[in-house]
């Protein structure tokens, strides 16, 4: 029988499960036992964890302490800058931030379409604030991105003057601040990722120069990879 005066307290750990609170048995040895020891061969929390091992489950007493599952992600934020090539090159972004909010990561998508659904709103301040603040900055490399950039011509210039673009004073804005960051810190800064989208035509020749000093990756062909950094 347990001893009902018995108790444990509860620690915090880090896990990629699904972020469920959950309760486990009030046991005097389990606050001796390593949190991967309550994990069942594929990663789950194992039955005999929760309800113990040869004992009648029905009269099993559960305890009110219980383990918070974190994302690997979860408290970290990420900025991700990218410019409108082209309705498929956002959806293809969105995804794949998508897949980072999956992980437990907060997300600043600065896309000024996906921005003023939210109302009203002092956009630039919103991006001073958000962009200090995150962890990691995603850069989104595409040949748009690359022309928003450093204009090639005055050609380009005129254009540009001619027809408003947020999207391009947005990504610009941002680069803008990049680059003084990354001149300011010696070019020693490690927020800034840069990834190339190949899929919207986008290749190393597209990367803007002061984040040359990066690890470049190739989306979709480095994901796995891409996500394995992120997490790290």
């Amino acid at each position: 029988m347990m001893n009902e005066q018995s108790s444990f307290q509860s620690t915090s750990y880090v896990s990629a499960m699904n972020g469920d609170n959950i309760s486990l048995p009030d046991c005097p040895s389990l606050g001796q036992i390593s949190p991967d020891s309550l994990m069942d061969s594929d990663g789950a929390i194992s039955e005999e964890a929760l309800f113990g091992s040869g004992q009648d489950n029905s009269t099993q007493t559960v305890c009110t302490c219980t383990y918070r599952l974190r994302k690997q992600g979860e408290g970290r934020t990420i900025y991700v800058t990218l410019a409108d090539d082209s309705e498929q090159h956002v959806e293809e972004v969105a995804n794949f931030c998508k897949s980072l909010e999956d992980e437990g990561f907060k997300i600043d998508f600065d896309y000024v379409a996906s921005l003023i659904k939210n109302g009203p709103m002092n956009i630039n301040h919103w991006r001073d604030q958000h962009f200090t603040e995150a962890n990691l900055v995603l850069v989104c490399v595409s040949p748009r991105y690359a022309e928003y950039c450093s204009p090639n011509s005055n050609t380009d210039t005129l254009i540009y003057e001619r027809i408003p673009n947020e999207n391009r004073l947005a990504v610009r804005y941002i680069f803008n601040h990049i680059r003084s960051e990354i001149k300011d810190e010696y070019c020693k800064n490690k927020r800034f990722i840069p990834i190339v989208f190949m899929n919207s035509g986008g290749s190393h020749l597209n990367i803007p120069r002061c984040l040359r000093i990066a690890w470049p990756f190739y989306f979709p062909y480095d994901e796995e990879l891409l996500k394995d950094h992120i997490l790290a």
